[in-house]
């Protein structure tokens, strides 16, 4: 083989490795990214498409190599075979202003308030979406206390029941979706929970 060649593969793996090294980190990346979106938020043809105040968020799986078992990345719904899972957050205007890679063994919705809180770019969001897995009890509640418009779609909704402050009496339009009366002790009790696990962040 032709040593100019070498040479050549040779620099170059140097070059990529020390820009990999000095310039590719997290804080980096995440400063690129917000002046890319922020470029496309304020360019006119971007509100074709919204106004940069709604996104969604979802996690993609993408297959690596090796056994998932001796790494312990095993997920239940992917099974034991090995992969790293990219956690998303697009806006309205189609700009993904928030991506984490995350472990495949850790539920979607444990990133969704990041990605909303500690973007770097201009966008406002007001309204998330997301899937099931980027759905808790405690994300509905922080979202709400932190002013977000919550938005998840909920895999088989229509099987679960509501619950009123009154009796089934009050909503008879609702009788077939009522399971039962709110157990207004048990709510106080989890606001109390929900407002000082907010205030300590």
């Amino acid at each position: 083989m032709d040593s100019g060649i070498v040479w050549f593969f040779n620099f170059l793996y140097v070059k990529l490795s020390w820009l990999q090294a000095w310039h590719i980190r997290d804080e980096t990346y995440s400063a690129a990214l917000a002046e890319l979106v922020n470029h496309q938020y304020r360019h006119a043809f971007a509100a074709h498409w919204g106004d940069g105040t709604t996104s969604s968020s979802d996690g993609q799986r993408f297959r690596a190599g090796g056994r998932g078992e001796s790494t312990g990345h095993v997920n239940p719904k992917y099974g034991s075979e090995p992969g790293r899972l990219f956690y998303t957050h697009i806006s309205d205007q189609y700009a993904p202003f928030s991506t984490r890679v995350v472990n495949v063994g850790v539920r979607d919705s444990t990133y969704v308030l990041d990605g909303l809180l500690y973007h770097e770019s201009d966008l406002r969001i007001e309204e998330h979406y997301t899937d099931t897995a980027g759905f808790t009890d405690h994300v509905f509640a922080l979202m709400h206390l932190l002013g977000f418009r919550f938005a998840p779609r909920i895999r088989d909704l229509g099987e679960t029941k509501l619950y009123v402050p009154q009796g089934v009496q009050a909503y008879p339009t609702l009788r077939p979706l009522i399971g039962g009366t709110l157990n207004h002790g048990s709510l106080a009790a989890a606001n109390r929970g929900v407002a000082e696990y907010e205030l300590s962040e």
